[in-house]
């Protein structure tokens, strides 16, 4: 957040910085329902993203994980008074801190001005397909666009001809919200992280896997993570092409090749002509240089097409062969056959480009324009004036030190050095020209002579300008002719470059735990010996998840430090990575087509807010209330994560909330929950609930904790060793401090226990347990991962392990009964 509070102070963004980068602008606004339209544009690139969504957090959560995407540089709102309601804000409160607000009156958000301008500025495609689909159920979201294009046009001097319209609905992504995206650290690192992690560059989970080569790859890999797709097709089409290119790493290490070599802003080089500046015009050198650098950054990418291509040629997947045919069959021939005909060879230095304003008066064809020959002629001579008046001064002073200088400002000049042998005291016609901050080191002079033959060269320069204009003007309009097709040719370099990064992370050393995922609808979770994405190339300690429609949430405890919260978001983030089309550092992965992903974690906002009078336990109970409105809101499958709640208050309290948001997330259907707590409570709630497993790491093996299932019954407790006051003790506490917190808790435990008491169905919880088995069994037998031998070898194993616990529990409940 702190970056786009630096962004949201700057000024507004002129003209000239609009062009030189793709400044991107939102507008947001809300009605009484809480229903928010929320409108991007990418200035440079013409394209405009339309989403509409329901607002279920008070915080604004949804809206503004959005904007942290998107990172707009203004955000235009509703101009209107909000009275302050107790426990809600409005958007324009939500979003103040960290974003540059332009209040707009309400007359300039209307959706039916801007429904019927974007119908005129759409390619025909997509006319079409705005007046036959529903397109008016996004009215907020017009409303907001209407806002949008008009301050774009009246205040950024921006005039966009082929827009991009790009509509989001809530089903089309996996849902995530701001909480979530913080607290999985996706885009960056927590504070606290940031403060230990200073050398690490990788801190984040984008900053691990991002392997990306150019600015749209990286801009879509970041969209994957943030809005991950629902869409099955899309899914496996990424995951079929990223599993041909680990199975031929050469043609891998190929293709990434070609993509190096195309410029890392290739998206901004084809959209760039989307949108034009009339006000740069009136400055005809100026735009001639701006625009014919363009043109040759253009004709050099398009050159890179055929070699890309012919890599291509060879592919096997659908979607290297999508993207192969998208480059080979753009119908952008006549474009670079243009581009090649008017435009000479250059360089390809971009500082000479921008400093050399008669250096691409040259870059221009003349074969065809007789003017312009005469125009550079009269340029040459005008040139040649100025070095014959340098020789002359030369002679006159007796001195080499006199040196003609040229730059776009001053022209022709003569440059002095100043202090040292070399000194030279200019007196009499030679005028003294003010100090530069580029040239301290030299003085700078100029005289009569001199300025008349700048006047010659400036008029020269301005009928070259006039000739070229004319010339290049002609050649922009036939490239924006054909944006269209520019717009797939970025988005297919685009798409290959983030599977590239997704093939290169699993073919990289530390990726070799790295799996293709099943992605099915409905269904089991099941990730076996997974990773967090930042340890996947330590010597962390992998760990199994499976959640079901039988066994929905897992209960997890165990001692501080083991890794917890570490594991509850390594299951978050494989479900997100496989929905994004990426392998998951996991042995194997079986993932259900989630709807949204819900986090209640300890890395956000624990120490509460002094700012908004919001203590801790205010804070914590604010996220659930956020998760449990979000259920109620989803028809499809929703993975959530606790990580303990109830900390912050009494601990009857505590233990009262976390035993009924447990119960809440148990009956609410198709949710898969990852619960931790340190409370001992809830180690009783698989007794009440056999859709309840209770898992506990431990610290059997060293260092290293593993994560294994624990039993529940009456003598199953989760505060058996006292962990806390451990950690206390090894943190250098003094003695005589632990041995009495030892003694309290010791009689603390004695205090709550409870007699013991028979379970409600011993055999129950026996059968699921097998019955979990035997599906994971099936799943992994299915995949080719366990041989017919080895399944066979643990169905005995399962049979023989029933049989002993059925003893087991038979006698148990005997000795109960008697007792």
């Amino acid at each position: 957040m702190g970056a786009n509070r630096e962004r949201g102070r700057g000024a507004a963004a002129p003209a000239s910085e609009a062009e030189d980068g793709n400044v991107v602008l939102a507008a947001i606004c809300e009605n009484k329902a809480r229903e928010v339209g929320l409108a991007v544009f990418e200035t440079g690139t013409a394209v405009l993203h339309l989403q509409q969504y329901v607002e279920n957090s008070f915080t604004y959560s949804i809206t503004l994980m959005q904007l942290s995407h998107y990172e707009p540089s203004k955000l235009i709102v509703l101009d209107s008074e909000h009275r302050r309601k107790v426990l809600s804000s409005s958007v324009n409160e939500a979003t103040a801190e960290a974003y540059d607000q332009v209040p707009l009156p309400r007359s300039c958000f209307d959706d039916t001005s801007a429904f019927h301008y974007l119908v005129s500025r759409v390619s025909a495609d997509e006319r079409e397909s705005m007046r036959t689909e529903d397109c008016r159920r996004y009215y907020m979201a017009l409303s907001s666009a209407g806002a949008l294009l008009n301050y774009s046009r009246a205040q950024s001097k921006t005039e966009p001809h082929n827009i991009r319209l790009r509509l989001t609905s809530p089903d089309t992504h996996l849902a995530l919200d701001f909480s979530t995206l913080v607290s999985l650290e996706l885009l960056q690192a927590c504070q606290y992280h940031r403060q230990r992690n200073q050398h690490r560059k990788r801190a984040s989970v984008l900053g691990a896997i991002d392997r990306t080569r150019t600015t749209g790859g990286r801009r879509l890999l970041k969209t994957s993570l943030v809005q991950p797709p629902r869409d099955l097709e899309t899914i496996r089409a990424r995951q079929d092409a990223v599993r041909e290119l680990v199975a031929r790493p050469e043609l891998a290490r190929a293709i990434a090749d070609r993509v190096s070599a195309v410029p890392r802003d290739h998206e901004q080089i084809c959209l760039q002509f989307a949108t034009s500046f009339p006000s740069l015009k009136c400055d005809k050198g100026r735009w001639v240089q701006r625009t014919v650098s363009k043109l040759l950054s253009l004709r050099g990418l398009l050159r890179l097409l055929p070699s890309l291509a012919r890599e291509l040629s060879g592919a096997r997947s659908l979607l290297l062969r999508a993207v192969g045919l998208a480059l080979t069959q753009a119908d952008v021939g006549d474009v670079l056959a243009s581009l090649e005909g008017l435009l000479e060879e250059d360089d390809g230095d971009q500082s000479r480009r921008d400093a050399g304003v008669t250096h691409l008066c040259y870059l221009v064809k003349c074969e065809e324009n007789g003017a312009l020959d005469v125009a550079r002629r009269e340029l040459e001579r005008v040139g040649e004036q100025a070095h014959d008046l340098e020789e002359r001064y030369r002679k006159e002073l007796g001195t080499g030190a006199v040196k003609l200088g040229f730059n776009p400002r001053r022209k022709f000049h003569l440059m002095v050095p100043k202090g040292g042998g070399d000194e030279v005291n200019l007196t009499g016609s030679f005028i003294p020209l003010p100090a530069s901050a580029t040239s301290r080191a030299t003085a700078c002079y100029t005289t009569l002579e001199l300025n008349v033959v700048n006047s010659r060269l400036q008029t020269s320069l301005g009928d070259c300008f006039d000739i070229l204009c004319g010339m290049i003007e002609g050649l922009t309009e036939r490239v924006r002719g054909n944006i269209t097709h520019l717009r797939v040719l970025a988005e297919a370099m685009s798409t290959l470059d983030l599977v590239v990064s997704f093939a290169e992370l699993a073919l990289e050393p530390k990726g070799e735990g790295y799996t293709c995922p099943d992605v099915e609808e409905g269904g089991p979770l099941l990730i076996v010996e997974g990773k967090h994405p930042l340890l996947a190339g330590e010597s962390a300690e992998p760990n199994s998840t499976f959640l079901s429609r039988d066994r929905p949430l897992e209960l997890v405890s165990g001692p501080n430090m083991a890794g917890k919260s570490t594991y509850s978001r390594q299951v978050a983030l494989v479900a997100i990575l496989a929905h994004a089309g990426s392998f998951v550092p996991a042995k194997y992965a079986r993932v259900p087509l989630l709807a949204q992903v819900l986090t209640r974690s300890t890395v956000t906002r624990d120490s509460g807010s002094i700012e908004d009078n919001l203590s801790s336990f205010y804070a914590e109970m604010q996220d659930i209330a956020r998760v449990t409105r979000a259920l109620g809101t989803c028809p499809g499958a929703s993975l959530v994560v606790v990580d303990e709640i109830g900390r912050s208050t009494s601990e009857a309290d505590g233990e009262a909330i976390a035993w009924s948001v447990a119960e809440h997330l148990l009956s609410s259907a198709g949710a898969f929950t990852v619960f931790i707590t340190h409370y001992d409570l809830l180690g009783r709630l698989p007794e009440k609930y056999p859709g309840c497993l209770h898992r506990a790491f431990s610290s059997a093996s060293g260092s290293k904790h593993q994560l294994t299932e624990a039993g529940s019954g009456p003598d199953q407790g989760l505060s058996e060793k006292q962990y806390g006051i451990d950690l206390a003790e090894g943190i250098g506490y003094p003695e005589e401090v632990v041995a009495e917190a030892r003694e309290l808790s010791r009689a603390a435990s004695l205090a709550k226990a409870r007699p013991p008491q028979a379970p409600r169905d011993p055999g129950f919880r026996l059968k699921a347990q097998a019955r979990d088995h035997l599906e994971v069994l099936s799943l992994l037998f299915a995949k080719g991962l366990l041989s017919e031998g080895a399944l066979r070898a643990e169905l005995l194993g399962i049979q023989q392990q029933l049989q002993r616990l059925t003893a087991a529990t038979a006698t148990a409940t005997t000795q109960c009964t008697r007792s």
